[in-house]
């Protein structure tokens, strides 16, 4: 497995706990135990990479790259891509809900746990399908030119946003 993958998986991981740490915050939710919402803001921001930033985007120029070599399998592509955008707005709609309630405005905790399930089930459903359909499909077909090409894309992304950040 290229040492990309590896590092997406894991991304994973990390993922994963922090889900469990929201299933926990349900949990609470549940037993009308107190909610610290800053908590629960600080966990969607160390989430929002997963969702519309770099490793979205690291995904997305596999699947793309996937794409190219194969031409078969754009469903999957296409499906994967669609499931990244409903978990981002699903992330997005818990993060504004969670930022409300932060700054004193009135929320149901029934709706934070009805977002909080919605969000967190839909993440772990995007995760299983990448690392179970898509990241062997990639193995299998990506070759060691395709890795450095994709490795190159993100490296000039990079220095890009360093380079920007530095201009402002």
């Amino acid at each position: 497995m290229a040492r990309f993958l590896e590092h997406l998986l894991q991304d994973h991981q990390d993922y994963d706990a922090q889900l469990t740490f929201l299933d926990s915050i349900v949990r609470d939710i549940e037993l009308e135990e107190p909610l610290d919402y800053t908590e629960l803001v600080e966990l969607m921001a160390y989430l929002r990479p997963g969702l519309s930033g770099s490793h979205c985007a690291e995904e997305w120029m596999i699947c793309d790259r996937l794409a190219e070599q194969t031409g078969s399998p754009r469903l999957v592509v296409e499906v994967l891509k669609n499931l990244h955008r409903s978990v981002a707005d699903k992330g997005a709609a818990l993060e504004t809900i969670a930022l409300a309630a932060q700054y004193g405005h009135v929320v149901a905790a029934d709706e934070i746990r009805r977002r909080a399930e919605a969000f967190s089930t839909e993440f772990r459903k995007q995760i299983v399908l990448e690392e179970r359909a898509i990241f062997p499909l990639v193995n299998g077909v990506l070759h060691e030119d395709d890795w450095r090409a994709i490795e190159q894309t993100i490296r000039v992304s990079i220095d890009h946003r360093i380079s920007e950040r530095g201009r402002h």
